[in-house]
């Protein structure tokens, strides 16, 4: 009899699961087919208006290696960094999230410089979920909009 009750409740708790990541993915698909920026200009108008953004990172377009994963980020925050004296303007966002790195949980810290010219460096680096500690080097991928990075608002 326990048993028809948690085999009840773990049903019931799938379908939960089940609809929780149907939301998900609207969300994310209603994010993905927001309108696009499509240069640094609008980049900056966007982060001076406080909108909201979607990144979308092609490694394989990236990086030329067809085994490297996609992924979309959904930054807090972006900053417009005024020029100094030793950088140009930029805009940059970072986060962490919890991932996977080869077949362990991880945190993954990833952070997006975007320059006048539309080129962007993506810095990623794995941590350790208990230690907190980096789990091998960190990673750094050039790409730009339109060419291995879509932002979307």
């Amino acid at each position: 009899m326990s048993l028809l009750i948690l085999d009840s409740n773990l049903q019931a708790n799938m379908k939960k699961l089940y609809l929780l990541g149907l939301a998900i993915a609207f969300a994310a698909f209603s994010k993905i087919s927001a309108e696009p920026i499509r240069s640094y200009q609008e980049l900056t108008e966007a982060v001076r208006s406080g909108d909201r953004f979607v990144i979308l990172l092609d490694l394989p377009q990236c990086t030329g290696n067809a085994n490297m994963p996609m992924g979309y980020f959904a930054p807090n925050s972006m900053m417009l960094m005024p020029a100094t004296a030793t950088a140009p303007e930029r805009v940059v966002t970072s986060l962490l999230h919890f991932s996977d790195h080869t077949g362990k949980p991880a945190y993954e810290y990833v952070k997006f410089t975007i320059h006048s010219d539309g080129s962007a460096i993506v810095r990623t680096t794995f941590y350790d979920p208990q230690t907190f500690t980096p789990i091998g080097p960190g990673h750094i991928v050039q790409c730009s909009i339109g060419h291995g990075i879509e932002i979307h608002q």
